[in-house]
């Protein structure tokens, strides 16, 4: 992670090397209150602080200024929006977010999917929440307040948190969870999501054409000619209809 400080953050078997004014520093536990997973993912927030996220462990928040460590219990950091309302997932599958110091909580009472996996949010603050109810695969965006949420029978019994992507079109697109199940007549892919204009989407699960199979969404990106690029097996694109 390059910050606005100019540190670079680098994780590597359970330690945390942090470069700075051209001095390295190592933080690992138990030299500090932080868990001793062998993996990290690093993101700064607005006021350049450091989430420290242990992989399937524990989120940390790292104050650059007093070098002081917060730890949320039972919470996994998922990002946050312009006006810095952060949110997370919690372990018991509830969607948590905090606004200017007070924590509020969302769930399947609030029109959420009962298994939720990956927090998404878009350049222009849309929350999305992807995972799957009642084990198919669906996804909801916040509106006004509300969740909006949408069941995917043909995509796959869930979706997959790494296969989240916001094109240059302001397009939303989601991938399918691997092993995809034939049998209930799940056929994979993506769903691409598109503004209506009037903050709504409409969707759409591609490929359409039946023949193409994709059974996996590890990551969805994009390349400078404006193709989207599937990752899985096998890599696919996707450029004006055409799958290639």
């Amino acid at each position: 992670l390059a910050c606005s400080d100019g540190s670079i953050w680098i994780e590597g078997n359970g330690k945390i090397f942090v470069l700075s004014n051209e001095q390295w520093k190592v933080y690992e536990y138990p030299k500090i209150p932080i868990t001793p997973a062998s993996r990290f993912i690093f993101q700064e927030a607005s006021d350049e602080k450091i989430w420290v996220l242990g992989i399937l462990n524990e989120l940390y928040l790292f104050d650059n200024t007093f070098e002081q460590w917060i730890t949320y219990d039972g919470l996994i950091f998922q990002g946050e929006t312009s006006n810095r309302e952060s949110w997370y997932l919690h372990r018991d599958g509830k969607v948590v977010f905090n606004r200017q110091g007070k924590w509020f909580s969302y769930g399947t009472t609030n029109g959420l999917m009962d298994n939720p996996v990956r927090i998404f949010i878009t350049s222009n603050d849309v929350v999305w929440v992807i995972g799957s109810h009642e084990q198919t695969a669906a996804a909801a965006y916040l509106q006004n307040g509300r969740w909006i949420m949408t069941i995917h029978p043909e995509l796959s019994w869930g979706m997959d948190y790494r296969g989240c992507y916001e094109a240059r079109d302001g397009s939303v697109w989601f991938g399918c969870g691997v092993d995809i199940q034939l049998d209930r007549g799940q056929k994979g892919g993506v769903i691409r999501f598109q503004p209506t204009g009037d903050g709504n989407w409409e969707w759409k699960r591609l490929p359409e054409d039946e023949n193409i199979i994709i059974g996996s969404s590890y990551g969805i990106g994009s390349s400078k000619d404006g193709r989207i690029w599937i990752g899985g097996r096998p890599l696919w694109t996707y450029s004006d209809g055409t799958w290639t």
